[in-house]
């Protein structure tokens, strides 16, 4: 018989299980994940206990098929590797949300995968260099209904990543920290996103062409609200539609070095 309750760091082996934790787990020895998935069609149950580790290592991991990560509150370590849950490889068509991820180098980290939804989490991260949701290399996620808060660095990061959707995030940049950041990335879809910074960009795009803006908000206190920027290589042939682009103190769009972009009832 297998043992679905989860009350310290384990491998998590048994496909097409729910497992449930029943404890909080508070350890600070980790060299591996403390919760791993090693089966396809898993389900991990924070059931709103926490894990918690100074350790630079993950806290929830798959590169399993069909994970789903719900109800769980995670902080890691803030030195790199520290990240809350972490999706990488094989870990396609996965489902994470209603989670609580707090001060760590990385809230939830898509790595190399595609066709997952991450929907309802609430991330604040406060470290320098830390991502809130880090979409490195990934295609067709679907990232939505978020709350986060980057105090120093970036609230959503999609680096070298296409055809994905951010619907509806309210992303705050605190301080000096970026809100969305697109970069080496096309044919993204952002819609709805509440996108606000105090110093640095709501929206920033670089090296990044393709993509599709329709009716976000991003604001900048002391920045600017969206910037298409192409001065490294090309940010061309992006379609803007029915954002507002607001600033404080300079420019609420502003696009520099960058061609054939399409600009239209924005505000």
């Amino acid at each position: 018989t297998v043992s679905t309750d989860v009350t310290n760091c384990q491998n998590l082996s048994t496909a097409n299980t729910v497992y449930t934790q029943t404890a909080n787990i508070d350890r600070s020895d980790l060299g591996a994940p403390c919760i791993n998935m090693t089966a396809q069609n898993i389900t991990f149950n924070g059931n709103g206990y926490w894990i918690k580790s100074g350790s630079n290592v993950s806290g929830i991991y798959s590169n399993q098929f069909n994970t789903t990560v719900k109800n769980s509150n995670v902080t890691m370590g803030v030195g790199s590797g520290g990240n809350g849950i972490y999706l990488q490889n094989n870990a396609n068509s996965s489902y994470v949300y209603n989670n609580t991820l707090g001060n760590q180098s990385i809230g939830i980290y898509l790595n190399t995968v595609s066709n997952n939804k991450i929907q309802s989490n609430t991330i604040n991260v406060s470290c320098n260099n830390c991502y809130a949701i880090s979409v490195s290399s990934a295609r067709d996620n679907n990232i939505s209904s978020n709350n986060i808060t980057s105090q120093y660095y970036i609230g959503i990061s999609i680096g070298l990543s296409h055809n994905n959707t951010l619907f509806s995030n309210n992303v705050y940049g605190e301080a000096s920290g970026e809100a969305i950041y697109l970069t080496g990335s096309a044919n993204n879809t952002l819609v709805y996103n509440l996108a606000r910074s105090d110093t640095k960009r709501g929206i920033y795009l670089v090296s990044s062409s393709g993509n599709v803006l329709i009716s976000n908000n991003a604001t900048s206190r002391a920045g600017y609200g969206i910037f298409l920027d192409g001065t490294v290589t090309n940010t061309n042939n992006n379609t803007l539609t029915s954002n507002i682009g607001s600033s404080n103190s300079s420019f609420g769009i502003v696009i520099s070095s960058s061609h054939n972009n399409t600009l239209t009832s924005n505000i």
